[in-house]
């Protein structure tokens, strides 16, 4: 690297030596250069002594000032070397960088999250220590982020800087359309029409509106209702005003009516001949049942008979006695 004096060639060696011979009073904070150690005291003396010339704000540093200046010139001497998009900032470039690098060297030690810069490490910090270092002038309302703050501020302001580029209504925040990602507007789906599909400047929707009217007040279907629409080509006042359908119509009606209760003839006597089967097999069923138990009673009575006639009765005749009795041909099955 040259330089033109031989004095800011040994202010430029000491940042390689790592010397910092130049310490504030403040905040014991050293510095490798006393032009640093002036700069750092303004931000205790709250000094700003460069203005600029087209809105009035002020900086306490010049290099601040000039890239300031660089969002009223639209400035970007800065280019990306892989997209070529140009920055006003060197620092922006660095931080574009790393889009392209995937690079995530900072990382947070609580959630192991990793970030591309360490500004977007130091807000994430702030989520697990609920830390709100920025605090609100007017409400007194603190904030994690100082852009949070900005944009709660202007609700106090009234303050609304960003314009929508297709209706140019304004807004207190940054929006989608301002970054260029503003889609076209929606069309109507019937007609490509700039509007909604069911909104009343959509002459399909109308006409759609109409023939669903006609057929609510003839009771048909909607293809059946379309058709007619389409055939006789009426006007509204005349579709709603003319309720007898036309003789095909009603032959047409008269047809799906008559194939309607043929399909529910059909279908009640295949549920009568259901019932009918499961009452035969129930019947047989409580016959068996029946027949069973009267077998089982004859049964037992025969046998309180046999044991109160064997007192009575000789050896001979015991042996004549059948031990069961046969009802198998006496019960009808």
């Amino acid at each position: 690297m040259d330089f033109s004096q031989k004095s800011h060639l040994n202010v430029h060696l000491q940042t390689h030596m790592n010397e910092k011979l130049f310490s504030c009073d403040v905040c014991r904070k050293v510095f490798s250069q006393k032009s640093s150690l002036n700069r750092h005291y303004r931000t205790h003396t709250n000094e700003k002594s460069f203005s600029c010339d087209e809105c009035g704000k002020r900086f306490s540093v010049r290099g601040h000032l000039a890239k300031h200046y660089r969002i009223h010139t639209d400035e970007k001497p800065f280019s990306c070397d892989v997209c070529h998009k140009g920055f006003s900032d060197k620092s922006n470039l660095k931080m574009h960088l790393q889009t392209h690098t995937n690079e995530k060297p900072f990382s947070c030690d609580a959630c192991n999250k990793e970030f591309s810069q360490k500004s977007h490490l130091s807000r994430h910090l702030r989520t697990h220590t609920n830390e709100k270092p920025f605090s609100c002038g007017v409400c007194n309302k603190n904030f994690s982020d100082k852009g949070h703050l900005n944009v709660h501020f202007r609700t106090h302001t009234n303050e609304k800087p960003y314009s929508c580029d297709v209706c140019h209504k304004d807004f207190s925040r940054k929006m989608k359309n301002m970054l260029g990602l503003v889609k076209d507007p929606k069309k109507c789906i019937n007609c490509k029409g700039p509007h909604n599909a069911k909104s009343n400047s959509c002459p399909a929707y109308i006409k759609e509106k109409k023939i669903l009217e006609f057929k609510c007040r003839n009771h048909i279907t909607t293809s059946e209702a379309r058709r007619v629409f389409h055939l006789q080509n009426m006007k509204y006042s005349e579709v709603v005003q003319s309720p007898p359908a036309s003789a095909e119509l009603q032959n047409t009606v008269n047809l799906k009516f008559e194939a309607l209760l043929q399909s529910v003839n059909e279908k009640f006597e295949c549920l009568l001949q259901s019932i009918n089967e499961k009452f035969e097999k129930q019947t047989a069923i409580f016959a068996d049942m029946l027949h069973k138990s009267i077998e089982s009673i004859m049964q037992n009575m025969y046998k309180i008979i046999v044991q109160s006639l064997e007192s009575n009765t000789s050896p001979t005749r015991k042996k004549k006695l059948p031990k069961n009795l046969d009802l198998s041909s006496s019960l009808p099955m």
